[in-house]
């Protein structure tokens, strides 16, 4: 008998089930990445631009295409029943959405993103305190800019950025009578913090997009007010899709 291969087969096990419970958030997912795919430069009218500019539109475009391939690892994570671990990856979906969200504000701050992840010369260790110094920066700036967020913002820390005695306890450990085991095996579906984890991951997805397509405006990318269409899509989310989460909510 191979443990691993056992708990590996209940993970995917659990999948068919939230890809059937969960279909109807699944496809807000799919309508925000279809909005990523209808704006953005052909590769002629990108070789049009200014050097610079070319740079910077190459610099969201990799930030926003690492944010999805992070949001599907916190959704093959989900879908297994491993909700407390998802926040981790949900934590670096709101750093790179931080970050798209601090060069918005100024071009400078564009140029600094550019310069800093790509263009440093900076190896090892070096790059990386570059890296977070920056990834602070843009997480104090927002944190300063959305003082309202603190509250979800610290609970996206306390569960996602490190160990703790809720993650431990209510993520990822569950009580068997006098006996306790791994959370995979019984589901989570309805448990709270996996549900707030389904809507984290949506809207820090939403806003990575958002500023995604914001940066498209600026350069001629996208027509102006195109990220309307992210937040025209979040609204109907709020009424559509989180009546339905907080449905499932057994705690």
């Amino acid at each position: 008998m191979s443990t691993t291969r056992n708990t590996l087969g209940i993970c995917d096990g659990w999948t068919e089930s939230f890809l059937e419970e969960f279909g109807f958030y699944l496809d807000y997912i799919d309508e925000l990445i279809r909005i990523q795919g209808s704006v953005g430069f052909e590769r002629d009218e990108l070789a049009a631009l200014a050097d610079d500019d070319q740079d910077l539109v190459k610099t969201y475009l990799f930030l926003a295409e690492a944010g999805n391939t992070t949001m599907t690892a916190a959704l093959r994570l989900l879908s297994s029943n491993l909700h407390a671990d998802a926040f981790g990856l949900i934590r670096i979906l709101y750093e790179i959405a931080c970050i798209m969200h601090y060069g918005n504000i100024l071009r400078a701050n564009k140029s600094e993103i550019l310069r800093t992840m790509f263009k440093s010369g900076l190896i090892g260790k070096e790059q990386s305190k570059a890296e977070w110094k920056l990834t602070r920066e843009a997480l104090a700036a927002f944190r300063s800019e959305k003082p309202d967020l603190d509250e979800v913002v610290d609970f996206l820390n306390n569960y996602g950025a490190h160990i703790s005695r809720e993650k431990v306890v209510l993520g990822n450990m569950t009580a068997l009578g006098d006996q306790s085991a791994s959370s995979v095996f019984i589901s989570s579906f309805g448990a709270k913090r996996f549900l707030i984890g389904l809507e984290f991951l949506y809207h820090i997805l939403a806003m990575i997009q958002e500023e995604y397509i914001r940066h498209l405006e600026d350069l001629g990318g996208a027509s102006q007010d195109r990220h309307k269409a992210v937040v025209e899509l979040g609204k109907r989310f709020l009424k559509d899709v989180r009546p339905k989460l907080q449905a499932r909510m057994k705690e």
